[in-house]
């Protein structure tokens, strides 16, 4: 309950870095992320983190499990 309560009482500036990490990998500012800026997303993060790439299995579940409205893309809300 504690951590709801933080999440909470920073929603909003949770949201507003949300949305900038948002901004920074819409690379063609779509204002959406289509499977190409996913896959490089989650490359270029498994790099940095030094962990194992995701395969294109990862990479279409963690799409399908963002895209809310199933178009295909993550725009920003579901981000």
């Amino acid at each position: 309950m504690q951590m709801l309560n933080i999440v909470m009482k920073f929603k909003d500036k949770i949201r507003k870095v949300s949305d900038l990490a948002f901004d920074a990998v819409d690379e063609d500012q779509s204002e959406y992320l289509d499977q190409e800026e996913m896959s490089k997303i989650m490359r270029d993060v498994s790099i940095f983190m030094k962990i194992t790439p995701p395969t294109e299995n990862d990479i279409d579940f963690m799409l399908k499990e963002l895209d809310d409205d199933n178009d295909g893309n993550v725009n920003k809300e579901e981000f």
